[in-house]
């Protein structure tokens, strides 16, 4: 079993509130999540800035290959966000 793993930091333009935030972010990683069963998302950084997210998302698989491809086919819809900028992004296969 191995993992794949993609870090995205997200600007958030325009953002004045906590409250704004999760109103992107909350339904962001549920799309994300709903792609598939061994895909996980969790916040890891950027917690107390209201303009930015930094976005930690697993995907579980026997091939290397088909984790490889689920990441960047998200960090693609990732760079197209309405509602937000793709600043950065790193993949890694653990």
């Amino acid at each position: 079993m191995r993992a794949g793993l993609l870090t995205v930091t997200l600007h958030l333009p325009g953002v004045r509130s906590l409250k704004e935030k999760r109103s992107i972010v909350k339904p962001l990683i549920a799309q994300i999540t709903a792609l598939g069963p061994a895909i996980g998302v969790a916040e890891v950084a950027d917690h107390d800035e209201l303009d930015r997210v930094t976005l930690r998302i697993v995907h579980v698989s026997n091939d290397v290959r088909r984790s490889e491809s689920v990441l960047g086919k998200i960090e693609g819809r990732l760079a197209r966000g309405p509602r937000f900028a793709l600043e950065e992004s790193e993949r890694e296969i653990l």
